[in-house]
């Protein structure tokens, strides 16, 4: 699976912000945009801190579950990043529980519709 965003924590210092330019610390928390190599046929990341990342809208991550790497993030910055993007813990876990009260409500109802005609 092709992914088009990454978060990890900063190997070594040698990496900058494309919003800022300013160097991404080692072991800081920074998210990338895959984007194409104007060099060979592939992607390669556009690194970025993470407020700096978010300071300009979501930029198409509209869920983390589009962020590889994800799995390896620490739980408080997994926090921070479902929140940056909109997804509150738990947000997810309300919407599935609102979707099945509907699909319930209209099993009950066709029931009720069957009851009636007989």
């Amino acid at each position: 699976m092709s992914y088009d965003f990454t978060a990890e924590y900063a190997k070594s210092a040698r990496s900058s912000c494309k919003t800022c330019k300013e160097t991404i610390n080692n072991d800081t928390l920074r998210v990338a945009q895959m984007v194409q190599s104007p060099s060979f046929d592939g992607k390669i990341p556009n690194w970025h801190h993470v407020n700096c990342f978010f300071a300009k809208g979501n930029r198409g991550l509209t869920s983390f579950n589009m962020i590889h790497g994800r799995d390896h993030i620490r739980w408080e910055d997994q926090n921070k990043l479902k929140k940056l993007i909109g997804e509150e813990s738990g947000e997810s876990e309300k919407k599935e529980e609102k979707e099945d009260a509907k699909t319930e409500e209209a099993g009950e109802k066709k029931k009720k519709k069957k009851k009636k005609k007989k």
